[in-house]
């Protein structure tokens, strides 16, 4: 299969079983309903899903819009369409997290997915491009919850004006709700993570706080610069992914 550029794309599904892919495919259609009971929007976006879900590496979630578009050969709309379409019907608790820690992962492998702004008087502020409509959402409906205020998005929907200590807030009730699930290995591979920052001093703030400071101190964290958030968020994402595959390893549901 080639893209549109005219190199070949190719999907591997060697590490996983895909026979219980074809067996899920083959289960949606013919229970229930029955085939002609699946819409041709729904049929698609499972397949996508199964795809997503089985291959060796999973693309939907973790590539941008643009390239899933030319790998797809779809346009993009139809990309985050369907994407909305998979988080709502087809994505449990579990992949949804997922969804959230491949964004904290792109903050810290990508550049300018945050920047700090070069006006010293937003020194407080950072903008934050977040091209999947996903986490916006995701975004969107945590400060509403958590915070009582939502994202400025007035310049361009894609890319998010906000208080450094807001950004903060939302990742430490994210990491709260998501810890006690894997609490004891969290906490293990959390006590790992400080001894590696043992004299970085500013970002040993920010990780403490984030992994079990209270709320008070936020207002502190509010002038770091982007460089030390994105040193701290790859510590806090490296203690996640091994907390949560340690656990995964001893039984729990994958």
């Amino acid at each position: 299969m080639k893209n549109l550029n005219g190199k070949e794309k190719i999907m591997k599904f060697e590490k996983k079983d895909t026979k219980e892919l074809a067996q899920k495919l083959f289960e949606s259609i013919t229970t229930g309903h029955g085939f002609n009971a699946l819409s041709k929007t729904d049929l698609y976006d499972y397949v996508l899903y199964l795809l997503d879900k089985y291959c060796d590496e999973p693309f939907l979630f973790t590539k941008s819009n643009q390239e899933n578009a030319l790998l797809l050969r779809v346009k993009p709309e139809k990309v985050k369409s369907s994407k909305f379409n998979i988080y709502f019907k087809l994505l449990d608790e579990d992949e949804k997290k997922e969804i959230i820690l491949n964004f904290i992962s792109l903050i810290v492998t990508k550049p300018n997915v945050i920047r700090d702004y070069e006006d010293e008087k937003k020194k407080s502020r950072m903008s934050i491009t977040i091209e999947d409509p996903i986490v916006r959402f995701w975004l969107d409906g945590k400060m509403k919850a958590e915070i009582g205020t939502s994202p400025d998005t007035s310049f361009n929907r894609e890319i998010i004006d906000m208080e450094k200590k807001d950004f903060f807030k939302v990742l430490w009730y994210f990491i709260e709700e998501n810890k006690s699930s894997i609490k004891d290995e969290f906490q293990k591979e959390m006590k790992a993570g400080i001894k590696s920052i043992e004299r970085k001093e500013d970002i040993k703030v920010l990780f403490n706080f984030l992994l079990g400071g209270t709320m008070e101190v936020v207002d502190k964290l509010n002038l770091l610069p982007v460089d030390t958030i994105k040193d701290a968020l790859g510590i806090v994402y490296q203690i996640a992914v091994k907390a949560g595959k340690a656990v995964m390893g001893k039984g729990r549901k994958q």
